[in-house]
Formats: structure tokens, sequence, C-alpha cells
């Protein structure tokens, strides 16, 4: 699973020729997952004072990865 950080974009990653091959690598041997955090990247945004504690976000990677098995 490879999460797209604080700032980034998981759609527009794609369109860099080197993370393109290196997500297209991975995903011939094993399952790409690739998500960001709440309120950065592609999902919506959220007052900084409303992001979770990196704590909500280390649950939502482990229940990304729970749902994905």
């Amino acid at each position: 699973m490879i999460s797209g950080g604080t700032f980034g974009n998981v759609d527009l990653d794609w369109e860099d020729p080197l993370a393109a091959r290196m997500y297209r690598r991975i995903a011939r041997f094993s399952r790409l997952i690739r998500f960001d955090r709440r309120g950065a990247g592609s999902s919506d945004p959220l007052p900084l004072d409303a992001l979770p504690p990196w704590e909500g976000y280390m649950e939502e990677a482990v229940a990304v990865m729970c749902w994905a098995r």
C-alpha cells in the first residue's frame, strides 16, 4: 500500500513517468492500493483544525488494508 502522504494527489502522480513506472512494476507482482489522508490530495478538503491526528490516519490505513484482503 502506498499513501499519498500529507500533500500530493494520488491521481496526478500517474502523470509523472517515473512514479507511474514504479506503480506499474509494483502492481505486476502485488496488489497496489493508493489512498490519501483525509483532507489532503484528492480527498475533500478539511479545515486545518479539523484534520484527524496521525493516529487516526494509521487507523484509516489499517482499515483500508483489512478491507482490501
